[in-house]
């Protein structure tokens, strides 16, 4: 992230490109730092991932939680907003 280099994986690129091609909306979930939100969008854009709907990131109230705590409670905050999850990678 802070080189703003790491490349796409081609696989997870192809599958991003699909959905966001059949119109699905993908919300990017991460584990890192609302900091970091600079650098992960231009990391983002390099790699090729644009249109996304959303990225959710780290912020304070969220330090210190584990990724099994956390990630399964920001997909429920989207759930309570409308959107129906099919699926996470």
């Amino acid at each position: 992230v802070f080189k703003m280099k790491a490349p796409a994986l081609p696989s997870s690129l192809l599958l991003y490109n699909s959905l966001l091609a059949r119109g699905f909306k993908i919300f990017l979930l991460t584990g890192r730092n609302e900091s970091l939100r600079n650098g992960t969008v231009h990391n983002l854009f390099q790699a090729g991932y644009k249109g996304w709907a959303g990225l959710i990131m780290r912020g304070e109230s969220d330090q210190g939680t584990s990724a099994g705590v956390y990630k399964p409670k920001k997909r429920g905050e989207l759930v309570k907003k409308g959107y129906r999850l099919w699926g996470s990678v």
